[in-house]
């Protein structure tokens, strides 16, 4: 059975572009025959995949705690108050299978980061040297890194092919255990999965 995907943090402050770097590593990768997943966190803890008026917001409305959907393709969950999991947890129990796991956030966790900086919108480094793998964007604050702009997105996911391919020889990746986070925020916790193929 495969072991766990590589794990690499996508952070940087909010409208630096970290979305839009994973949407293009994403099909990068994909290039490169590297099955890839996305998990993103919401900070704002802002968005909502359940509608007013549907079932599953009238069952969750009347009371229950944690409300699921399941379908052939997609399945989602509702917890409200957030649910206790650490992102190891998370990563074996929806990412099995895949090779490269790209992680919008978690910036506070330890692990293998790129960091996202944009002129004007960054103030300071995020990530600790030992964890930073590369920087992309504006090139800001003369890291110990390599450094990626907007038009080396190939290079940037080659980098990643070669440390997903350092990996597999040694077999092994780092997820601390004990790096337990609590996602959501006192309303609520969203799990959407999307299986494709």
């Amino acid at each position: 059975m495969a072991g766990p995907p590589l794990v690499i943090h996508i952070i940087g402050l909010k409208n630096t572009g970290k979305s839009g770097l994973m949407e293009s590593l994403i099909q990068e990768l994909n290039k490169l025959g590297i099955r890839t997943g996305a998990l993103k966190h919401d900070g704002s803890n802002h968005f909502h995949w359940d509608k007013e008026g549907s079932d599953t917001h009238r069952i969750r409305a009347a009371g229950s705690p944690v409300t699921a959907i399941l379908s052939d393709r997609e399945f989602a969950v509702h917890a409200a108050g957030g649910l206790d999991i650490s992102l190891p947890e998370i990563v074996e129990a929806f990412f099995r299978g895949f090779e490269i796991l790209l992680v919008e956030g978690f910036k506070k966790l330890e692990g293998k980061k790129v960091e996202v900086l944009r002129e004007g919108v960054s103030t300071h480094p995020l990530s600790p040297e030992g964890e930073l793998i590369a920087t992309f964007g504006d090139p800001l604050f003369g890291r110990d890194a390599p450094h990626f702009d907007q038009t080396n997105v190939q290079d940037l996911a080659e980098l990643i092919s070669q440390l997903f391919s350092e990996q597999s020889l040694v077999g092994k990746v780092h997820i601390s255990p004990s790096q337990d986070l609590v996602l959501g925020s006192n309303d609520c916790m969203y799990w959407h999965i999307n299986r494709h193929g």
